[in-house]
């Protein structure tokens, strides 16, 4: 068991990996939950093969980080170029996409 602010996060985004799962949310407030979780994802630390050095959510730790992105990409509707700040959210559109 990791420190209580580590355990809180991992219950945290447990629970917000929950609502984009289930499909209750509208698209703009997945959007926010999956913001919430990328903000979380780039806390996991990567090692020098870019894999993750900690489990996050579903995956273990070992994944590829770019498999991650992927994820994110395909649920979030701007994709990981907004989410990682490499595009204004004013100009993404469908082919920013990764």
């Amino acid at each position: 068991m990791g420190s209580i602010t580590s355990d809180m996060t991992a219950l945290n985004a447990g629970v917000l990996f929950d609502r984009v799962l289930n499909g209750r949310i509208t698209p703009a407030e997945k959007d926010k939950v999956l913001e919430q979780l990328w903000d979380i994802f780039e806390k996991v630390s990567m090692n020098d093969d870019d894999s993750i050095d900690e489990d996050f959510l579903v995956w273990e730790k070992g994944t590829d980080r770019f498999d991650i992105w992927h994820w994110f990409d395909e649920e979030h509707s701007e994709g990981v170029a907004v989410l990682s700040g490499a595009a204004d959210r004013r100009y993404s559109n469908e082919n920013s996409k990764i």
